[in-house]
This record gives structure tokens, sequence and C-alpha cells, in this order.
């Protein structure tokens, strides 16, 4: 990878950068979090707010009713271009088809739009859950998997893929996303935080919420480097990195941080002023 000798890289960038591309072009490495059900999560709880929203007959609960009232605050104020809420590194994406179930009136309004991304296909996810995620997942894929879209790329090409917003139109994510949301994903597996962290950071629109898993004393899992070699150290200083050209170049706050017996919380971050930089002014 290419990039400007005035672009802040963590140690070992080409190996983790060699190890991305062995991971690309491989099978599924075994992720151990493949549900993306955020139900029962409480890692972005706000003390301040429910965690149980009924949202028409669905009924939403931790991170899933935190989710929903942002996208409610963000279509209440929506103007022009759907509201776009995207899952990094989504699994089988359950959170999402109950999201979609639970606005299934303003993804068919056009409205919203609610797209998921994987580096592999779904496929893989299927065969390492329990029977009744598995039953879920195929009772709401059948009922409501057209209101999601699919996308699979490795999280350094998120930032180059769009989104159907009907009419044989597509929007790009780049500039146009309100939402965006990762957990036991991008920062946890992603091994060039420098690039794939800023790249999902600069698909909000002004704004734009991100949710990040965002702590450099998290625990690596990565199939390739183990938790306490010089690689993995280089990777979680790229985390670093991201997290300060968030914050600095790209124009985010952080709006809340919690810290609950040691472990290591999300962040929620919103766009303060614009225009943002975009990720490919500087990778």
């Amino acid at each position: 990878m290419s990039l400007p000798d005035s672009y802040p890289v963590g140690p070992f960038f080409d190996e983790r950068f060699q190890a991305t591309l062995d991971f690309e072009q491989g099978p599924d490495r075994g992720y151990g979090f493949v549900e993306g059900d955020y139900s029962e999560d409480e890692l972005f709880k706000n003390p301040e707010s429910p965690t149980v929203r009924q949202v028409g007959d669905v009924v939403l609960r931790g991170v899933e009713a935190h989710l929903a009232g942002y996208l409610e605050a963000l279509l209440n104020q929506q103007d022009g271009e759907p509201i776009v809420g995207l899952d990094v590194g989504a699994g089988l994406g359950l959170t999402w088809l109950r999201l979609a179930k639970a606005f299934k009136p303003r993804v068919e309004a056009g409205d919203l739009v609610l797209a998921t991304t994987n580096a592999h296909g779904r496929d893989q996810f299927l065969m390492r859950t329990t029977s009744d995620i598995f039953d879920e997942y195929h009772t709401l894929s059948s009922e409501i998997g057209c209101y999601v879209a699919t996308i699979n790329t490795p999280f350094r090409n998120i930032s180059s893929q769009s989104v159907p917003i009907g009419s044989g139109k597509r929007l790009p994510l780049l500039g146009n996303t309100s939402l965006v949301h990762e957990q036991r994903s991008l920062t946890q597996w992603g091994m060039l935080p420098e690039v794939e962290i800023v790249g999902v950071g600069s698909l909000l629109s002004q704004d734009g919420i991100g949710l990040f898993r965002a702590s450099s004393g998290q625990r690596l899992r990565d199939p390739y480097f183990g938790p306490t070699n010089d690689a993995n150290s280089g990777k979680w200083k790229g985390v670093d990195i991201a997290y300060t050209v968030l914050q600095e170049s790209l124009g985010l706050r952080q709006t809340g941080t919690l810290d609950r017996d040691g472990v290591a919380l999300p962040l929620d971050y919103r766009l303060s002023y614009g225009p943002l930089a975009r990720i490919n002014d500087l990778v």
C-alpha cells in the first residue's frame, strides 16, 4: 500500500498489510462473534436513556434500543437524502434485521437505508451459531432481508462502496452515512486501523454519528498475530493514530465515554464541523 510520507502509521505496517492481503484472499478465519446481535450488549449504554425501546410492534433491547434512538433522532432532522445506517462487520446482522423490521415503513418510504458489511459472505456464519439464532435469522431474513443492503468487502475498501436508494439509483457511502456502528469487528479484527478506521470514519455525513470500540487496552484477537507480539502492539498504536485522525483531521468530537470495571467501552463520535476530510485526501 502506497501512503504519503507524512501519513502516520504504527510499527510493522507493511507486515500487517501483507497479513491483510493474505486474509482477504483466504477463507473465513474463525471470528468468534458471528450473530451481529446487540440486544444483550450494554457496551453502548447511556445511563440517561432506556435499554428497552419499542418501535411499532418490535421491542428492541440493549444496544439495539440506543441504535433505534439514534435512528429516530436522525430521521426527525432528515433533510434531503435518506438516512443511511451502516453496521461494519455485521456477521449475520441480526440487529440490523430487527431494526429493518422496526423501521419498515421508513425504509419503504425511502427515508432510511440500512446496510451491513462483511469481509466474507454470511453463509460461513450460519455454521457456527445456535439453533435459536439460526431459526430467528432465517425467519427475519425471509420476512425483511430485502430491506437490508449487504456489502461484502474488506474493511479498507468500504469507503468506495454505495447503497441502493430506489429507482435504480445508488448513494455513495462516503460522506453520506448518517450512522456507523462497529463492535467486535473493525477495531478488534482490522489489521490496518490507521487506514481502516479512518476510512470508515470518513463515511459520516454532516452531523453523522460513529459508534466505535475505541480502546488500545482491548486485547486483540486476529488470525495472524498473537496477543503479545510486536506486530500486535503495532496494530494498537495504529488504533491510537486512527482515533487521533478522527478527531483532529476529520473533525469528529467525542460525545460520550463510559468505563465499567476497567473494561474498555466504545465511544460515540459526532461530526462537529465540516466538510469532512475524505479518505482519498488522506491516503
